[in-house]
Protein backbone atom coordinates (compact mmCIF):
# COMPACT_ATOMS: atom_id res chain seq x y z
CA UNK A 1 0.00 0.00 0.00
CA UNK A 2 1.09 3.61 -1.07
CA UNK A 3 1.40 6.30 1.28
CA UNK A 4 -1.13 8.04 -1.15
CA UNK A 5 -3.11 5.19 0.07
CA UNK A 6 -2.46 5.48 3.73
CA UNK A 7 -3.14 9.03 3.66
CA UNK A 8 -6.89 8.79 2.27
CA UNK A 9 -8.97 6.89 3.45
CA UNK A 10 -11.35 5.99 0.61
CA UNK A 11 -9.64 2.52 0.26
CA UNK A 12 -11.47 1.84 3.53
CA UNK A 13 -14.12 3.10 2.57
CA UNK A 14 -16.01 0.61 0.50
CA UNK A 15 -15.42 -2.10 3.33
CA UNK A 16 -17.32 0.22 6.46
CA UNK A 17 -20.41 0.89 3.63
CA UNK A 18 -21.35 -2.33 2.93
CA UNK A 19 -20.64 -3.09 6.88
CA UNK A 20 -23.44 0.29 7.54
CA UNK A 21 -25.72 -1.27 4.46
CA UNK A 22 -25.69 -4.65 6.57
CA UNK A 23 -26.50 -3.29 9.94
CA UNK A 24 -28.82 -0.09 9.09
CA UNK A 25 -31.75 -1.92 7.47
CA UNK A 26 -31.67 -4.20 10.70
CA UNK A 27 -31.67 -1.83 13.51
CA UNK A 28 -34.35 -0.04 11.14
CA UNK A 29 -36.43 -2.98 11.32
CA UNK A 30 -35.79 -3.44 15.24
CA UNK A 31 -37.18 -0.18 16.08
CA UNK A 32 -40.72 -0.72 13.22
CA UNK A 33 -40.78 -3.72 15.17
CA UNK A 34 -40.62 -2.82 18.75
CA UNK A 35 -42.84 0.04 17.61
CA UNK A 36 -45.59 -2.25 16.16
CA UNK A 37 -45.51 -5.47 18.88
CA UNK A 38 -44.44 -3.33 22.26
CA UNK A 39 -48.57 -2.07 22.05
CA UNK A 40 -49.37 -5.16 22.74
CA UNK A 41 -46.56 -5.98 25.45
CA UNK A 42 -49.03 -7.67 27.93
CA UNK A 43 -50.60 -10.28 25.26
CA UNK A 44 -49.27 -14.04 26.93
CA UNK A 45 -50.59 -17.51 25.93
CA UNK A 46 -48.38 -19.23 29.35
CA UNK A 47 -46.30 -21.29 26.88
CA UNK A 48 -43.38 -18.89 27.01
CA UNK A 49 -43.30 -19.86 31.48
CA UNK A 50 -43.45 -23.27 30.33
CA UNK A 51 -40.20 -23.57 27.81
CA UNK A 52 -38.39 -20.77 30.46
CA UNK A 53 -39.30 -23.27 33.08
CA UNK A 54 -37.70 -26.25 31.16
CA UNK A 55 -34.49 -23.79 30.20
CA UNK A 56 -34.26 -23.28 33.20
CA UNK A 57 -34.02 -26.67 34.56
CA UNK A 58 -31.58 -27.61 31.72
CA UNK A 59 -29.56 -24.41 33.21
CA UNK A 60 -29.06 -25.95 36.65
CA UNK A 61 -28.57 -29.44 35.39
CA UNK A 62 -32.17 -31.38 34.65
CA UNK A 63 -32.36 -32.21 30.98
CA UNK A 64 -35.17 -32.04 29.15
CA UNK A 65 -37.23 -35.17 28.13
CA UNK A 66 -35.45 -36.56 31.75
CA UNK A 67 -36.13 -33.66 34.70
CA UNK A 68 -38.83 -31.96 32.67
CA UNK A 69 -41.14 -33.41 29.61
CA UNK A 70 -42.33 -31.56 26.51
CA UNK A 71 -42.69 -33.21 23.16
CA UNK A 72 -41.11 -30.28 21.26
CA UNK A 73 -37.52 -30.64 20.12
CA UNK A 74 -34.52 -28.90 21.96
CA UNK A 75 -33.50 -26.37 19.89
CA UNK A 76 -36.28 -23.89 21.44
CA UNK A 77 -34.79 -25.35 24.75
CA UNK A 78 -31.98 -24.48 23.99
CA UNK A 79 -32.42 -20.59 22.73
CA UNK A 80 -34.49 -20.07 25.72
CA UNK A 81 -31.06 -21.34 28.10
CA UNK A 82 -28.99 -19.44 26.24
CA UNK A 83 -30.91 -16.19 26.37
CA UNK A 84 -31.82 -17.10 30.31
CA UNK A 85 -28.15 -17.43 30.89
CA UNK A 86 -27.43 -13.60 30.05
CA UNK A 87 -30.86 -11.84 30.72
CA UNK A 88 -32.32 -14.19 33.19
CA UNK A 89 -36.08 -15.28 33.04
CA UNK A 90 -38.22 -12.71 33.33
CA UNK A 91 -41.59 -11.67 31.09
CA UNK A 92 -39.27 -8.64 29.37
CA UNK A 93 -37.08 -11.11 28.40
CA UNK A 94 -39.41 -13.32 26.46
CA UNK A 95 -40.73 -10.03 24.85
CA UNK A 96 -37.41 -8.86 23.75
CA UNK A 97 -36.88 -12.50 22.32
CA UNK A 98 -40.19 -12.05 19.97
CA UNK A 99 -39.09 -8.67 19.09
CA UNK A 100 -35.66 -9.91 17.78
CA UNK A 101 -37.15 -12.88 16.35
CA UNK A 102 -39.46 -10.52 13.99
CA UNK A 103 -36.73 -7.94 13.48
CA UNK A 104 -34.82 -11.10 12.18
CA UNK A 105 -37.61 -12.38 9.89
CA UNK A 106 -38.29 -9.00 8.42
CA UNK A 107 -34.66 -8.90 7.86
CA UNK A 108 -34.29 -12.37 6.23
CA UNK A 109 -37.08 -11.59 3.61
CA UNK A 110 -35.50 -8.18 2.59
CA UNK A 111 -31.99 -9.19 1.93
CA UNK A 112 -33.07 -11.89 -0.68
CA UNK A 113 -36.05 -9.89 -1.94
CA UNK A 114 -33.80 -6.99 -2.55
CA UNK A 115 -31.47 -8.34 -4.46
CA UNK A 116 -33.23 -11.18 -6.76
CA UNK A 117 -36.69 -9.03 -6.66
CA UNK A 118 -36.91 -5.36 -6.10
CA UNK A 119 -36.18 -2.87 -3.63
CA UNK A 120 -39.68 -1.79 -3.87
CA UNK A 121 -40.74 -4.90 -3.29
CA UNK A 122 -38.62 -5.78 -0.31
CA UNK A 123 -39.63 -2.99 1.82
CA UNK A 124 -42.80 -3.59 1.59
CA UNK A 125 -42.92 -6.93 2.74
CA UNK A 126 -40.70 -6.17 5.35
CA UNK A 127 -42.84 -3.57 6.58
CA UNK A 128 -45.90 -5.46 6.90
CA UNK A 129 -44.07 -8.43 8.26
CA UNK A 130 -43.93 -7.56 12.00
CA UNK A 131 -47.48 -6.37 11.52
CA UNK A 132 -49.51 -9.59 10.10
CA UNK A 133 -46.95 -11.27 12.89
CA UNK A 134 -49.22 -9.87 15.47
CA UNK A 135 -52.18 -12.02 12.98
CA UNK A 136 -53.53 -15.98 14.75
CA UNK A 137 -52.50 -14.60 18.19
CA UNK A 138 -48.83 -13.76 17.00
CA UNK A 139 -48.97 -11.51 19.73
CA UNK A 140 -47.75 -13.79 22.05
CA UNK A 141 -46.46 -17.21 20.01
CA UNK A 142 -42.77 -17.02 20.92
CA UNK A 143 -42.52 -20.43 19.70
CA UNK A 144 -43.18 -20.13 16.25
CA UNK A 145 -41.80 -16.40 15.72
CA UNK A 146 -38.23 -17.84 17.30
CA UNK A 147 -38.81 -20.66 14.14
CA UNK A 148 -40.05 -18.50 11.07
CA UNK A 149 -36.73 -16.56 10.60
CA UNK A 150 -35.31 -20.35 9.82
CA UNK A 151 -37.57 -21.38 7.70
CA UNK A 152 -37.08 -17.85 5.52
CA UNK A 153 -33.80 -17.91 5.45
CA UNK A 154 -34.21 -21.25 4.41
CA UNK A 155 -36.87 -20.33 1.35
CA UNK A 156 -34.27 -17.41 0.70
CA UNK A 157 -31.45 -19.15 0.24
CA UNK A 158 -32.93 -21.55 -2.27
CA UNK A 159 -34.55 -19.03 -4.21
CA UNK A 160 -30.91 -17.77 -4.52
CA UNK A 161 -29.02 -21.22 -5.20
CA UNK A 162 -32.01 -21.07 -7.99
CA UNK A 163 -31.23 -18.16 -9.94
CA UNK A 164 -29.65 -18.23 -13.36
CA UNK A 165 -26.79 -15.71 -12.81
CA UNK A 166 -25.24 -17.86 -9.28
CA UNK A 167 -22.24 -20.03 -10.08
CA UNK A 168 -21.72 -23.52 -9.62
CA UNK A 169 -20.36 -22.70 -6.04
CA UNK A 170 -23.00 -20.40 -5.16
CA UNK A 171 -25.83 -23.08 -6.12
CA UNK A 172 -23.71 -25.48 -3.70
CA UNK A 173 -23.26 -23.14 -0.89
CA UNK A 174 -26.81 -21.89 -0.75
CA UNK A 175 -28.10 -25.10 -0.86
CA UNK A 176 -26.43 -26.45 1.80
CA UNK A 177 -27.60 -23.01 3.89
CA UNK A 178 -30.87 -24.14 3.33
CA UNK A 179 -30.70 -27.45 4.52
CA UNK A 180 -29.05 -25.74 7.48
CA UNK A 181 -31.53 -23.37 8.46
CA UNK A 182 -34.16 -25.46 7.54
CA UNK A 183 -32.70 -28.34 10.24
CA UNK A 184 -32.52 -25.91 12.82
CA UNK A 185 -36.07 -24.96 12.52
CA UNK A 186 -37.27 -28.36 12.79
CA UNK A 187 -35.21 -28.31 16.41
CA UNK A 188 -37.59 -25.80 17.23
CA UNK A 189 -40.85 -27.65 16.02
CA UNK A 190 -40.94 -30.89 14.04
CA UNK A 191 -43.82 -29.04 11.78
CA UNK A 192 -40.85 -27.78 9.61
CA UNK A 193 -40.36 -31.46 7.97
CA UNK A 194 -43.10 -30.14 5.59
CA UNK A 195 -41.08 -26.84 4.51
CA UNK A 196 -37.98 -28.50 4.14
CA UNK A 197 -40.46 -30.80 1.18
CA UNK A 198 -41.37 -27.51 -0.37
CA UNK A 199 -37.48 -26.92 -0.36
CA UNK A 200 -36.47 -30.25 -1.79
CA UNK A 201 -39.04 -29.54 -4.26
CA UNK A 202 -37.54 -26.65 -5.43
CA UNK A 203 -34.73 -27.93 -5.99
CA UNK A 204 -36.05 -30.68 -7.93
CA UNK A 205 -38.14 -28.21 -9.99
CA UNK A 206 -35.49 -25.42 -10.68
CA UNK A 207 -32.39 -26.53 -9.78
CA UNK A 208 -29.88 -25.93 -12.33
CA UNK A 209 -29.69 -29.26 -14.50
CA UNK A 210 -26.64 -31.03 -14.33
CA UNK A 211 -26.04 -29.77 -10.36
CA UNK A 212 -29.50 -31.14 -8.96
CA UNK A 213 -28.49 -34.48 -7.33
CA UNK A 214 -24.76 -32.74 -5.97
CA UNK A 215 -27.55 -29.54 -4.72
CA UNK A 216 -30.02 -31.99 -2.99
CA UNK A 217 -27.35 -33.89 -1.26
CA UNK A 218 -25.63 -30.78 -0.22
CA UNK A 219 -29.32 -29.35 1.30
CA UNK A 220 -29.96 -32.66 2.97
CA UNK A 221 -26.87 -32.98 4.82
CA UNK A 222 -27.64 -29.35 5.49
CA UNK A 223 -30.34 -30.43 7.09
CA UNK A 224 -29.32 -33.29 9.30
CA UNK A 225 -26.69 -31.45 11.14
CA UNK A 226 -28.62 -29.99 13.66
CA UNK A 227 -30.25 -33.26 14.58
CA UNK A 228 -27.02 -35.00 14.57
CA UNK A 229 -25.66 -32.71 16.84
CA UNK A 230 -28.55 -32.70 19.23
CA UNK A 231 -28.61 -36.79 18.87
CA UNK A 232 -24.94 -36.71 19.79
CA UNK A 233 -25.59 -34.23 22.77
CA UNK A 234 -28.17 -36.63 24.37
CA UNK A 235 -26.33 -39.59 23.47
CA UNK A 236 -23.62 -38.94 25.15
CA UNK A 237 -25.50 -37.99 28.33
CA UNK A 238 -26.85 -40.93 28.17
CA UNK A 239 -30.92 -39.95 27.59
CA UNK A 240 -30.78 -40.40 23.67
CA UNK A 241 -34.02 -42.94 24.23
CA UNK A 242 -35.97 -40.61 26.57
CA UNK A 243 -34.83 -37.34 23.91
CA UNK A 244 -36.32 -39.68 20.61
CA UNK A 245 -39.62 -41.26 22.37
CA UNK A 246 -40.58 -37.60 23.22
CA UNK A 247 -39.51 -35.83 20.13
CA UNK A 248 -40.94 -38.32 17.90
CA UNK A 249 -42.36 -41.36 18.87
CA UNK A 250 -44.85 -39.24 21.22
CA UNK A 251 -45.09 -36.29 19.07
CA UNK A 252 -47.11 -38.17 16.06
CA UNK A 253 -49.01 -39.70 19.22
CA UNK A 254 -50.04 -36.15 20.13
CA UNK A 255 -53.52 -36.43 18.33
CA UNK A 256 -54.95 -40.06 17.57
CA UNK A 257 -58.33 -40.91 17.97
CA UNK A 258 -58.66 -41.59 21.77
CA UNK A 259 -57.49 -38.14 22.63
CA UNK A 260 -59.27 -36.69 19.32
CA UNK A 261 -62.54 -37.85 21.18
CA UNK A 262 -61.54 -35.96 24.55
CA UNK A 263 -63.04 -33.02 22.46
CA UNK A 264 -66.28 -34.05 21.80
CA UNK A 265 -68.03 -35.07 18.92
CA UNK A 266 -68.06 -31.66 17.07
CA UNK A 267 -64.37 -30.96 17.94
CA UNK A 268 -62.97 -33.78 17.16
CA UNK A 269 -63.64 -33.64 12.99
CA UNK A 270 -61.60 -30.72 13.11
CA UNK A 271 -58.92 -32.56 14.50
CA UNK A 272 -58.72 -34.87 11.88
CA UNK A 273 -56.91 -33.30 8.70
CA UNK A 274 -58.93 -32.46 6.67
CA UNK A 275 -61.04 -30.90 9.55
CA UNK A 276 -57.95 -29.47 10.46
CA UNK A 277 -57.25 -27.82 6.61
CA UNK A 278 -60.65 -26.65 6.42
CA UNK A 279 -60.65 -25.24 9.85
CA UNK A 280 -57.33 -23.14 8.65
CA UNK A 281 -58.81 -22.07 5.80
CA UNK A 282 -61.53 -20.50 7.99
CA UNK A 283 -59.05 -19.19 10.37
CA UNK A 284 -56.52 -17.10 7.78
CA UNK A 285 -59.85 -15.32 6.64
CA UNK A 286 -58.25 -12.44 8.43
CA UNK A 287 -55.18 -11.91 6.73
CA UNK A 288 -57.70 -11.23 3.65
CA UNK A 289 -55.69 -8.46 2.14
CA UNK A 290 -53.29 -10.74 1.30
CA UNK A 291 -55.09 -13.61 0.42
CA UNK A 292 -56.80 -10.65 -2.69
CA UNK A 293 -53.44 -9.48 -2.98
CA UNK A 294 -52.39 -12.95 -4.15
CA UNK A 295 -55.32 -13.79 -6.02
CA UNK A 296 -54.64 -11.00 -8.19
CA UNK A 297 -50.93 -11.60 -8.74
CA UNK A 298 -51.77 -15.29 -10.06
CA UNK A 299 -54.42 -13.11 -12.65
CA UNK A 300 -51.78 -10.57 -13.28
CA UNK A 301 -48.79 -12.67 -13.67
CA UNK A 302 -47.68 -11.58 -16.96
CA UNK A 303 -47.24 -7.98 -15.85
CA UNK A 304 -45.91 -8.83 -12.33
CA UNK A 305 -43.33 -11.17 -13.95
CA UNK A 306 -41.73 -8.07 -15.78
CA UNK A 307 -40.60 -7.09 -12.42
CA UNK A 308 -40.62 -10.23 -10.20
CA UNK A 309 -39.13 -13.72 -10.90
CA UNK A 310 -41.78 -15.93 -11.98
CA UNK A 311 -39.45 -18.50 -10.06
CA UNK A 312 -39.61 -16.73 -7.17
CA UNK A 313 -43.32 -16.53 -7.00
CA UNK A 314 -43.58 -20.34 -7.43
CA UNK A 315 -40.86 -21.51 -4.71
CA UNK A 316 -43.58 -18.89 -2.85
CA UNK A 317 -46.20 -20.72 -3.79
CA UNK A 318 -44.86 -23.96 -2.49
CA UNK A 319 -43.72 -22.63 0.23
CA UNK A 320 -47.28 -21.44 1.25
CA UNK A 321 -48.72 -24.92 0.36
CA UNK A 322 -46.11 -26.57 2.69
CA UNK A 323 -47.11 -23.78 5.51
CA UNK A 324 -50.80 -25.19 5.36
CA UNK A 325 -49.94 -28.57 5.68
CA UNK A 326 -47.80 -28.10 8.81
CA UNK A 327 -50.85 -26.65 10.31
CA UNK A 328 -52.95 -29.37 9.40
CA UNK A 329 -50.26 -31.34 10.54
CA UNK A 330 -50.27 -30.03 14.05
CA UNK A 331 -54.26 -30.21 13.63
CA UNK A 332 -54.29 -26.17 14.20
CA UNK A 333 -54.53 -26.62 18.12
CA UNK A 334 -53.26 -23.00 17.92
CA UNK A 335 -53.99 -20.80 16.20
CA UNK A 336 -50.67 -19.10 15.65
CA UNK A 337 -49.61 -22.27 13.82
CA UNK A 338 -51.10 -20.36 10.43
CA UNK A 339 -48.05 -17.97 11.31
CA UNK A 340 -46.25 -20.09 8.56
CA UNK A 341 -47.97 -19.01 5.47
CA UNK A 342 -47.35 -15.10 6.43
CA UNK A 343 -44.01 -14.86 4.66
CA UNK A 344 -45.10 -16.26 1.31
CA UNK A 345 -48.42 -14.43 1.16
CA UNK A 346 -46.62 -11.08 1.65
CA UNK A 347 -44.60 -11.66 -1.26
CA UNK A 348 -46.98 -13.09 -3.60
CA UNK A 349 -49.54 -9.99 -2.36
CA UNK A 350 -46.64 -7.68 -2.03
CA UNK A 351 -46.02 -8.64 -6.06
CA UNK A 352 -49.07 -7.73 -7.17
CA UNK A 353 -49.58 -4.40 -4.25
CA UNK A 354 -46.17 -2.99 -5.52
CA UNK A 355 -46.48 -4.12 -9.42
CA UNK A 356 -49.69 -5.31 -10.65
CA UNK A 357 -51.78 -2.50 -9.91
CA UNK A 358 -53.07 -0.02 -13.16
CA UNK A 359 -51.15 3.02 -11.76
CA UNK A 360 -49.26 5.95 -13.29
CA UNK A 361 -45.39 5.74 -12.71
CA UNK A 362 -45.30 9.38 -10.71
CA UNK A 363 -48.33 7.64 -8.79
CA UNK A 364 -46.33 4.46 -7.67
CA UNK A 365 -45.39 6.04 -4.51
CA UNK A 366 -48.38 7.26 -3.37
CA UNK A 367 -50.25 3.72 -4.25
CA UNK A 368 -47.14 2.28 -2.05
CA UNK A 369 -47.92 4.07 0.81
CA UNK A 370 -51.76 3.39 0.19
CA UNK A 371 -50.99 -0.01 0.05
CA UNK A 372 -49.19 -0.66 3.48
CA UNK A 373 -51.72 2.02 5.14
CA UNK A 374 -54.35 -0.08 3.56
CA UNK A 375 -52.81 -3.54 5.06
CA UNK A 376 -51.97 -2.33 8.38
CA UNK A 377 -55.64 -0.90 8.97
CA UNK A 378 -57.32 -4.06 7.13
CA UNK A 379 -55.70 -6.43 9.57
CA UNK A 380 -56.30 -4.24 12.41
CA UNK A 381 -59.85 -4.54 11.84
CA UNK A 382 -60.00 -8.18 11.20
CA UNK A 383 -58.59 -9.00 14.63
CA UNK A 384 -59.61 -6.01 17.05
CA UNK A 385 -61.63 -8.23 18.77
CA UNK A 386 -58.34 -10.55 20.19
CA UNK A 387 -55.63 -7.69 19.76
CA UNK A 388 -57.31 -4.59 21.55
CA UNK A 389 -58.61 -6.93 24.73
CA UNK A 390 -55.72 -4.98 26.98
CA UNK A 391 -58.25 -4.94 29.53
CA UNK A 392 -58.43 -9.20 29.38
CA UNK A 393 -54.26 -8.66 29.39
CA UNK A 394 -54.17 -6.75 32.22
CA UNK A 395 -55.97 -8.92 34.51
CA UNK A 396 -54.28 -12.22 33.73
CA UNK A 397 -50.90 -10.40 34.73
CA UNK A 398 -52.51 -8.69 38.23
CA UNK A 399 -53.77 -12.43 39.03
CA UNK A 400 -51.19 -13.66 38.80
CA UNK A 401 -48.63 -10.82 40.33
CA UNK A 402 -51.49 -10.61 43.38
CA UNK A 403 -51.32 -14.80 43.43
CA UNK A 404 -47.31 -14.81 43.25
CA UNK A 405 -47.76 -12.19 46.58
CA UNK A 406 -49.92 -14.41 48.68
CA UNK A 407 -47.75 -17.29 47.87
CA UNK A 408 -44.51 -15.56 49.18
CA UNK A 409 -46.69 -14.05 52.43
CA UNK A 410 -47.20 -17.97 53.19
CA UNK A 411 -43.37 -17.96 53.96
CA UNK A 412 -42.13 -19.73 50.64
CA UNK A 413 -38.77 -21.24 51.00
CA UNK A 414 -36.21 -21.37 48.05
CA UNK A 415 -36.42 -25.18 48.27
CA UNK A 416 -40.77 -24.96 48.22
CA UNK A 417 -41.83 -26.69 45.20
CA UNK A 418 -44.93 -25.37 43.02
CA UNK A 419 -47.44 -27.50 41.59
CA UNK A 420 -49.51 -25.25 39.07
CA UNK A 421 -52.80 -27.61 37.75
CA UNK A 422 -54.14 -26.16 34.97
CA UNK A 423 -53.62 -21.92 34.47
CA UNK A 424 -50.47 -19.97 35.84
CA UNK A 425 -47.96 -21.37 34.96
CA UNK A 426 -46.15 -17.75 35.12
CA UNK A 427 -46.07 -18.08 38.99
CA UNK A 428 -43.18 -20.23 38.62
CA UNK A 429 -41.21 -17.11 36.83
CA UNK A 430 -42.83 -14.94 39.58
CA UNK A 431 -42.11 -16.52 42.62
CA UNK A 432 -38.81 -18.94 41.14
CA UNK A 433 -40.80 -21.74 42.52
CA UNK A 434 -39.79 -24.80 40.67
CA UNK A 435 -42.21 -27.75 40.09
CA UNK A 436 -41.93 -31.03 42.09
CA UNK A 437 -42.46 -33.32 38.76
CA UNK A 438 -40.84 -33.58 35.09
CA UNK A 439 -45.06 -33.23 34.65
CA UNK A 440 -46.15 -29.69 34.80
CA UNK A 441 -48.09 -28.57 32.36
CA UNK A 442 -51.99 -28.48 32.54
CA UNK A 443 -52.38 -30.40 28.81
CA UNK A 444 -50.06 -33.32 30.28
CA UNK A 445 -51.93 -32.91 33.72
CA UNK A 446 -55.46 -32.70 32.72
CA UNK A 447 -56.05 -33.91 29.31
CA UNK A 448 -55.55 -37.84 27.57
CA UNK A 449 -52.01 -35.89 26.19
CA UNK A 450 -49.78 -39.14 25.50
CA UNK A 451 -46.66 -39.15 27.83
CA UNK A 452 -44.67 -42.15 29.12
CA UNK A 453 -46.05 -41.97 32.82
CA UNK A 454 -49.23 -43.90 32.24
CA UNK A 455 -51.11 -41.01 35.28
CA UNK A 456 -49.10 -38.66 35.29
CA UNK A 457 -51.44 -36.57 37.09
CA UNK A 458 -50.71 -38.95 40.07
CA UNK A 459 -47.03 -38.95 39.43
CA UNK A 460 -47.09 -35.10 40.27
CA UNK A 461 -49.50 -34.79 42.86
CA UNK A 462 -47.32 -38.05 44.58
CA UNK A 463 -44.46 -35.44 44.82
CA UNK A 464 -46.27 -33.42 47.64
CA UNK A 465 -44.69 -30.37 46.41
CA UNK A 466 -45.77 -27.16 49.59
CA UNK A 467 -47.81 -25.51 47.15
CA UNK A 468 -50.46 -26.43 44.28
CA UNK A 469 -52.16 -23.60 42.49
CA UNK A 470 -55.68 -24.81 40.85
CA UNK A 471 -57.75 -21.91 38.85
CA UNK A 472 -61.27 -21.91 38.73
CA UNK A 473 -62.39 -25.51 37.08
CA UNK A 474 -65.15 -24.08 35.46
CA UNK A 475 -62.98 -22.57 33.19
CA UNK A 476 -61.94 -25.41 31.74
CA UNK A 477 -60.34 -26.54 27.99
CA UNK A 478 -62.08 -28.92 25.95
CA UNK A 479 -59.81 -31.42 26.13
CA UNK A 480 -59.59 -31.57 30.26
CA UNK A 481 -61.28 -34.14 31.08
CA UNK A 482 -63.49 -34.38 34.53
CA UNK A 483 -62.43 -36.96 35.67
CA UNK A 484 -58.65 -35.46 36.03
CA UNK A 485 -60.18 -33.21 38.02
CA UNK A 486 -62.05 -35.38 40.34
CA UNK A 487 -58.75 -36.79 40.96
CA UNK A 488 -56.53 -33.37 41.64
CA UNK A 489 -59.65 -32.32 43.83
CA UNK A 490 -59.61 -35.79 46.23
CA UNK A 491 -56.03 -35.55 46.28
CA UNK A 492 -56.19 -32.07 47.81
CA UNK A 493 -59.18 -32.54 49.95
CA UNK A 494 -57.09 -35.42 51.30
CA UNK A 495 -53.82 -33.88 51.49
CA UNK A 496 -53.64 -30.10 51.36
CA UNK A 497 -55.80 -26.87 52.55
CA UNK A 498 -56.65 -24.22 50.76
CA UNK A 499 -54.68 -21.49 52.38
CA UNK A 500 -55.64 -18.67 50.17
CA UNK A 501 -57.87 -17.47 47.42
CA UNK A 502 -57.20 -15.22 45.30
CA UNK A 503 -59.99 -13.36 42.66
CA UNK A 504 -59.50 -11.53 39.40
CA UNK A 505 -62.18 -10.21 37.37
CA UNK A 506 -61.58 -13.33 34.72
CA UNK A 507 -60.59 -15.98 36.59
CA UNK A 508 -59.42 -17.31 40.48
CA UNK A 509 -56.48 -19.36 41.90
CA UNK A 510 -56.86 -21.03 44.83
CA UNK A 511 -53.53 -21.90 46.55
CA UNK A 512 -52.98 -24.87 48.37
CA UNK A 513 -50.62 -25.98 51.08
CA UNK A 514 -49.50 -29.31 52.05
CA UNK A 515 -50.77 -30.81 55.22
CA UNK A 516 -47.58 -32.59 56.02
Amino acid sequence: MSLDQVARPDSFQAPRLKQVALVMPLALLLLWTAAVRLPFYAATNGDEYFFSVIADQWLHGGLPYVATFDIKPPGLFLIFAVVQEFFGASYATFKGMEIVAVALGAGALYAPLKTLATRRLAIWVAILYPVYTLAFEGAAAVNMLLQLPLIILSFGAVMSAVRDVATASDRLRYAFLAGLAIGAAGMIKQTAVFEAAAVFLAICLFGERGMRIRMLALFVAGAAVPAAVFSTYFLAVGHFGEMFQAVVVLALQRIDDSVASAYGPDMARYLTFPGAMENALLRSATVIFLWGGALFAVLRLARIRRAVPARMLAISGLWLGAGFLSAAAGRLLCDYYLLTIVPPLLIVAGAFYCYGLDVRPQRAGRAFLASVFAGIAMLGYAEHRTLFDFAKYQAEHDLVSRTADAIRDLGLAPADKLLVLNRGLALHVETGARPPSKYFHGTHLLSPFRTPSADPLAEALATNPRFIVLADPSLRLLAETPARYRQALDYLAQHYRAATVVKGTLDTYVVYEFRG
